[in-house]
């Protein structure tokens, strides 16, 4: 299995005209049927809420998250205290 990408190896690839790859700005533990019925990352808000607009926090199973705030494309984000990077074991 190969190793995941370092930041400096997204840098030569823009530099050499590849695209870089497309960071989630989502906490992990943001949840939605859409997510949950879909390929990878969700990178839009339109990728995480459906006609439904629901989502759940994974780590709580409620509406709610750890911080007792509500779970949404826009708020669950870096910056939130409970917020959990997909990529943070790489960064």
């Amino acid at each position: 299995m190969a190793d995941a990408p370092r930041h400096d190896d997204a840098t030569r690839l823009t530099a050499a005209g590849a695209q870089p790859p497309k960071i989630s700005p989502y906490c992990t533990s943001l949840a939605s049927k859409k997510i949950l019925g879909s390929e990878g990352l969700p990178l839009t808000d339109r990728d995480v809420l459906d006609a439904s607009n629901y989502c759940w926090c994974k780590q709580t199973g409620q509406i709610l998250g750890p911080d007792r705030e509500i779970t949404h494309p826009e708020d669950c984000r870096k910056g939130r205290s409970c917020f959990e990077s997909p990529f943070a074991d790489l960064l």
